[in-house]
């Protein structure tokens, strides 16, 4: 008989993941999921942590040179993902994954920064 028991204890850990909401799922029907997402999804704190990610000029070279594109491109994607409301700007060089479309984290934790009235004061903000 197998011990799942076991079983468990021998899996390896779960890799790090981003939930992506399917509820605000409309909003990507203009946003290819492309390497620059990809890149900066992988590169975004933990909603625990703010669930931000930081765009300075060594990011985004980093970026650039893993997804094998220009750093201008690299700048544009960002632009086109802050006007698409898939990162909101916090500051310079500083964005927040928008938590209405994905959580990087516990639930608690996502839930928590999407109460937060600081990030969403215009309601055309929201993604609900």
């Amino acid at each position: 008989m197998i011990n799942l028991y076991e079983m468990r204890k021998e899996k390896e850990p779960e890799p790090k993941y981003i939930k992506l909401y399917f509820d605000h799922l409309q909003e990507f029907q203009n946003i290819q999921f492309n390497p620059v997402l990809k890149a900066i999804l992988k590169r975004t704190t933990n909603a625990s942590e703010g669930q931000v990610i930081y765009t300075n000029g060594k990011v985004k070279q980093e970026i650039a040179e893993e997804c094998h594109v220009k750093l201008n491109w690299v700048q544009a994607e960002i632009g086109r993902f802050t006007k698409k409301r898939i990162l909101i700007k916090l500051a310079n060089a500083t964005y927040l994954l928008n938590p209405y479309l994905f959580g990087n984290g516990l639930w608690n934790d996502v839930k928590n920064i999407r109460c937060d009235e600081n990030y969403f004061s215009n309601s055309d903000e929201k993604t609900k």
